[in-house]
């Protein structure tokens, strides 16, 4: 098992006023926040369901000072990461107090220091308790032996949820050896069943492309790739999916389709024909996640479209054809079978079940006409 933990004689000590970060942090866990901000001559800021509240902590947490942010960031780092903001400007990094993990970002902004914390919730979810819009899906993944996964959303969509969701089933149920590969480290899986390697980018490891390569030497069954950013991680990952191994990984995509397109552009002109074709043979799923506002105020629902590939979308993507997104959407609504669903359909379930506001539906839709349509909305 391996953790970033943070310098523990300089992180959280009483080093703003009285008061120290793990307090503010396990303070944000307390009240449900999903987000935490420290910004220079505001208090800290708190995202509890969609909104942005800056005054549930004003009384206990003053305003943050220059000296006060730098000392918070000094303490939070090592001398690499220190270098790293200093020639980059911002870092990820996660920290653990006794309540739980926290992933942290470390910026600029306005020539001072800025962080922003994302609370990691203190127990995995069970598959089932996810979020997946049908059992047929849940059951593809529970069985799934090879091949690439991608899991795709906005920032602050669940993609790193779903994934250790995913990864805890696996390592509960089967023999296997799981590699991570992340930045940072969020969830700690601790071996079950499986053997689980968690390597941390930058402190175990230098990028997530040679991650890839040099886990192909470690004997592993399921890796996982934290995010594919370069033509160079997304050719490790389909190479190591080509070999035999269930690799899992994310893109910053709304829809099936737009991730089939933004994997393939990754590569220059003369490379895009072969890629589509390498992608088409090792693709498997692909789960798209929105978190949306739910009807109760406050709480947050997760929308998914899935996308099992067919043989029918295996062509599609290898020929690559201007009309592939279309192409895509018709197989999704035909797939319901098998588990696949478009993301608007989606949306449309969740407000017919009474979970998501009409108006809700239609704003994150891909096509907001026929959502509009499906559901009789007329203020388009």
């Amino acid at each position: 098992m391996l953790e970033t933990v943070a310098q523990p004689q300089g992180a959280f000590e009483r080093n703003w006023h009285g008061k120290s970060l793990a307090g503010l942090l396990d303070f944000a866990r307390e009240i449900e926040a999903s987000d935490v901000h420290l910004t220079v001559g505001m208090p800290p800021s708190f995202r509890v369901g969609i909104e942005l509240d800056t005054k549930v902590g004003e009384k206990e947490y003053p305003l943050l000072d220059i000296k006060s942010a730098n000392r918070i960031v000094e303490g939070l780092l090592n001398e690499y990461q220190r270098r790293r903001v200093a020639s980059q400007h911002e870092i990820d990094l996660s920290v653990r107090t006794s309540r739980g993990s926290y992933r942290i970002n470390i910026a600029h902004q306005s020539g001072s220091l800025a962080l922003t914390a994302r609370v990691v919730p203190s127990e995995i979810r069970r598959l089932e308790s996810v979020g997946f819009p049908n059992e047929q899906i849940i059951g593809t993944i529970k069985s799934i032996e090879g091949g690439l996964v991608l899991v795709t959303g906005v920032t602050g969509s669940g993609k790193s949820t779903t994934l250790a969701s995913i990864i805890d089933y696996i390592n509960q149920n089967d023999s296997r050896k799981i590699i991570t590969l992340e930045d940072p480290v969020e969830y700690i899986h601790h071996s079950k069943k499986s053997v689980v390697w968690q390597r941390e980018i930058g402190r175990d490891v230098r990028n997530f492309a040679r991650g890839v390569k040099y886990a192909m030497r470690q004997d592993p069954d399921v890796i996982l790739v934290g995010e594919i950013r370069d033509a160079q991680t997304a050719r490790a990952a389909l190479s190591a999916a080509y070999s035999g191994h269930l690799v899992f990984s994310t893109l910053h995509t709304r829809d099936s389709a737009a991730t089939v397109g933004r994997y393939v552009d990754l590569f220059p002109q003369n490379e895009k024909g072969d890629i589509a074709s390498q992608l088409s043979d090792n693709l498997e799923v692909v789960l798209s996640q929105q978190l949306l506002p739910y009807r109760t105020v406050g709480r947050r629902i997760l929308a998914m479209e899935a996308m099992r590939v067919t043989p029918a979308i295996r062509n599609f993507i290898s020929e690559m054809k201007p009309n592939m997104r279309g192409q895509i959407v018709s197989a999704l609504q035909t797939g319901r079978k098998i588990g696949s669903v478009s993301m608007d359909s989606r949306l449309v379930e969740l407000a017919r079940e009474g979970k998501l506001d009409q108006e809700t539906a239609v704003y994150y839709a891909i096509d907001r006409r026929s959502v509009a349509s499906a559901l009789d909305y007329s203020e388009l």
